[in-house]
């Protein structure tokens, strides 16, 4: 994994030529966007899970070769730019560190060495408290902003990739084999932090590879009619839309939306809460693209408007001169 090989990392850094992923063709509805990589995030962060707090967007991932502290990571935040219809165009200045959170309980020489990032989940708790995963060691974390602290659960061996809520409100845990956990929290703390973080059993006929996730609601765009789950893959270098079963699971084969076009993407993915035709997500070139159903623009919607409205009233004065007629 590239999150803790230096080689890899220095390939990371050292990639050029990529052209960009590529929409597959049976979703012409949407379009991606190129949005870059974010400036004041350092040249050896590698970009992982996204998330939002209220308009701002925060990057997760890290640096393997150094961390300040040893054993915390930097979660980054900027603000958006966005047009007239709320879908974001770029983002505004330079990023600014959100939080310093642990990634690893390991030691040498009584000291928490650096090495581990985050994964793809980052996403708040009802209560407030960011969670988020880690890429190796395979710890859930959280961080209570009102306290300024963080505190990780481990979760065994697992691979993991992303922690979210599935449409049916359901908390979950990704796995890059393909497994999906339930995971319940309890017993929050002064602070927020929930004292008992519990992955329960694999879910059932599950079996989706994912570094992250983001639901996208049905009839919001024509090619998804029906509520599904969008994952990304990384070893799969690409993004695919996942039905959901009677329990509200991931069902079946995925279909590819996105193909990393030799570039791995999805390793963080997110649903932008104010444009809910967009879905930002990270690539292991370090940056950030957008895949979008634009939302029509407002001269358009009034247009349209105005036309019914025109059509609804010829039509009453079409029945009002035919009852006239026959009386």
């Amino acid at each position: 994994m590239r999150a803790f090989l230096l080689a890899i990392f220095t390939c990371a850094l050292a990639s050029t030529g990529w052209a960009a992923p590529i929409l597959n063709a049976a979703y012409p509805d949407f379009s991606l966007v190129a949005l870059g990589s974010l400036q004041g995030v350092p040249a050896s962060y590698l970009y992982a899970g996204l998330g939002f707090n209220g308009s701002s967007l925060l990057l997760s991932g890290g640096d393997p070769t150094a961390a300040s502290p040893p054993g915390f990571q930097a979660i980054y935040s900027i603000q958006a730019d966005r047009d007239v219809n709320g879908m974001i165009t770029g983002f505004t200045g330079t990023a600014s560190q959100y939080a310093s959170v642990q990634v690893t309980t390991v030691t040498f020489n009584n000291q928490l060495v650096a090495g581990n990032l985050m994964a793809g989940g980052l996403v708040y708790a009802p209560d407030g408290t960011l969670l988020y995963t880690t890429a190796s060691q395979s710890y859930i974390g959280q961080y209570s902003p009102s306290a300024s602290t963080s505190s990780l659960t481990s979760v065994g061996s697992t691979p993991l990739g992303s922690i979210g809520y599935l449409p049916n409100g359901q908390l979950v845990l990704t796995s890059t084999n393909g497994t999906w956990y339930s995971v319940t929290l309890g017993n929050p703390d002064a602070n927020g932090i929930y004292q008992n973080v519990t992955v329960g059993a694999a879910l059932n006929n599950v079996n989706a590879p994912a570094d992250s996730f983001a639901n996208v609601p049905g009839g919001l765009a024509q090619e998804v009619p029906n509520t599904s789950v969008l994952v990304g893959d990384t070893n799969s270098q690409a993004l695919y839309l996942y039905g959901l079963d009677g329990n509200g699971n991931p069902t079946g084969v995925g279909s590819q939306v996105v193909n990393g076009n030799g570039e791995a993407v999805g390793y963080g993915l997110v649903r932008d809460p104010l444009h809910p035709n967009s879905y930002l997500f990270t690539t292991g070139n370090n940056d950030i693209w957008m895949l979008t159903e634009a939302t029509p623009e407002p001269s358009g919607v009034l247009l349209a408007l105005g036309g019914l409205a025109v059509l609804a009233a010829w039509r009453r004065k079409c029945v009002g001169l035919t009852a006239s007629r026959d009386r």
